[in-house]
């Protein structure tokens, strides 16, 4: 697992791009949601 999240790169990006921040990270939060409801509901 080499692709983990650099948290200080992550900083300073917030720092400089707030907007692009919330827009990358909430669709990697919303995508790992996703993940997780598949696991609580294969069938569906």
């Amino acid at each position: 697992m080499d692709n983990k999240i650099d948290f200080n790169r992550l900083r300073k990006f917030k720092k400089k791009y707030p907007i692009s921040y919330l827009a990358v990270f909430g669709s990697y939060s919303r995508n790992e949601q996703k993940k997780d409801s598949d696991l609580v509901y294969p069938l569906n």
